[in-house]
Parts: C-alpha cells; sequence; structure tokens
C-alpha cells in the first residue's frame, strides 16, 4: 500500500530502549508528518551500509529526530562527567543510514540530537554540557524559550522568511565544532548553533529546536515541516 501511494514515505531513526529491547519514535514527529502530508514509518536498526542503502531506497525522506546523548568517543573525547545517557546501538546504525543518506539525494532533516549525531558521525564535536562547560549560556533546557537569529540568504532563512524568531528548548548538548560541508545558519544569542545546513544541498536542514512539539501553534513549525514533506515529495516524482 505504501508503495502505491502519492503521499512521500518518510523514515524516522528511531530511540532505542535497551532494558526492553524495544525501538521507538514519539508521536508528535508522526503527527507533525502526518499534518503535513506525508507517511512517517519507523526505521529498522542496522549494521552495515548495504542495509542501510537498501531501506532508504525505499525512503522518500529521512528524519534524524531527538533522543539520548551522543557518545563522545565518536568525535575523540573522553565522557564529561555532565554527558548524559548514551546508547551506542543507535550510535552505530544512525552513523551508517547519515552516511547512507549522504550518499544520495534524498531530503534530510535534523532534529535536536538529530543535528548533533549528524554533526559528530561526520566529524565534528560536540559541547557536552553546556551548562557546565559554558556557564554564562542562556537555559536551553527542560522547554525554556528563547529566541534565536537566522543568517540572511541562507536556506532557513527561506523557508522560515524571518531573520529573528523564538523556538523551544530541551537540550545541554550542541554542536561545537562544525564538520566539513555543515554550515551553521541560526544561532541562539550566547553563540549555540540552533540550526545547520550542508554545503551544495538545498534538501538538507538540521534544527537544535523541536518543531513538532509546537507544530499545531507555531507557524515556523509549520514551515519547516512543510518544506521538507514538499521536498520529499520532489524527490519522489524524480526518481
Amino acid at each position: 500500500m505504501i508503495e502505491k501511494t502519492k503521499k512521500p514515505v518518510i523514515g524516522f531513526a528511531c530511540s532505542y530502549n535497551q532494558e526492553k529491547k524495544q525501538i521507538f519514535v514519539n508521536k508528535s514527529y508522526f503527527d507533525a508528518v502526518m499534518k503535513s502530508g506525508g507517511i512517517p514509518v519507523a526505521l529498522p536498526y542496522v549494521e552495515d551500509s548495504d542495509t542501510a542503502a537498501e531501506v532508504i531506497s525505499r525512503l522518500d525522506g529521512i528524519v534524524f529526530a531527538g533522543g539520548v546523548d551522543v557518545n563522545p568517543f565518536k568525535y575523540g573525547e573522553q565522557i564529561h562527567e555532565k554527558c548524559g545517557e548514551i546508547s551506542d546501538i543507535r550510535d552505530l546504525s544512525e552513523s551508517i543510514y547519515i552516511k547512507a543518506a549522504l550518499n544520495t539525494n534524498i531530503p534530510i532533516l535534523g532534529i535536536c540530537r538529530g543535528i548533533q549525531a549528524i554533526n559528530a558521525f561526520l566529524g565534528g564535536t560536540l559541547y557536552q554540557d553546556i551548562p557546565s562547560q559554558l556557564p554564562a549560556s542562556l537555559n536551553h533546557e527542560k522547554g525554556a524559550a528563547h529566541e534565536i537569529e537566522v543568517v540572511p540568504e541562507s536556506l532557513f532563512y527561506k523557508i522560515i522568511g524571518e531573520s529573528k524568531i523564538t523556538v523551544n528548548s530541551y537540550h545541554h548538548q550542541a554542536v561545537k565544532i562544525s564538520a566539513k560541508g555543515i554550515v551553521p545558519v541560526a544561532f541562539s544569542p550566547d553563540g549555540i548553533v540552533e540550526a545547520a545546513e550542508f554545503e551544495g544541498r538545498e534538501n538538507f536542514l538540521a534544527v537544535q529546536f523541536h518543531p513538532e512539539v509546537g507544530f499545531d501553534g507555531d507557524s515556523n513549525s509549520k514551515k519547516l515541516f512543510g518544506w521538507f514533506v514538499s521536498e520529499c515529495i520532489s524527490f519522489r516524482k524524480c526518481r
């Protein structure tokens, strides 16, 4: 049924519950995609690039969503005392999916952990704990709202149409040194990267905030998911 639908099929890299051996995606992500005209599906965990490529070949878009912290060993650092829960199984699967996805022209959206994972697995680094490593920073945790500034002429600016917007914030880690190809395009007042694009791609965007959380009441969240689903539709038509 999914193969015949005209709506784009969008895969979500899942969270993993080690104790219960369960993979899952928060319903708010699926709701945002469905309300924007797409069909969300949960992706299996993979351990090799061939399997990841096979999965991606059946998709019209892929989302790397929020979740636990990326293991600092993945970007060459020791674990900071304030680093949170990690999942080596998820790190392995997502690192494979990210690299496989970038070998195609499939639309990619990163959200919260997504922007961190993409950056870390492509060779960048992260702040493991913003409050302790950047003591003068804003409160970025527990749903705190703050303003961000969007770089003019960036893809993100074209989508949102504003240079300053207010976003929610549910993270304690963030991009520190950008990976090759990753271009930061939005910042909070304390300098934290709030959005990034990939050089040379018009269908890749990663954000540090959670547009799915405020989707129903936030026009910018709707614009972001609307843009992504539109890109997925275009990709589907061109395959």
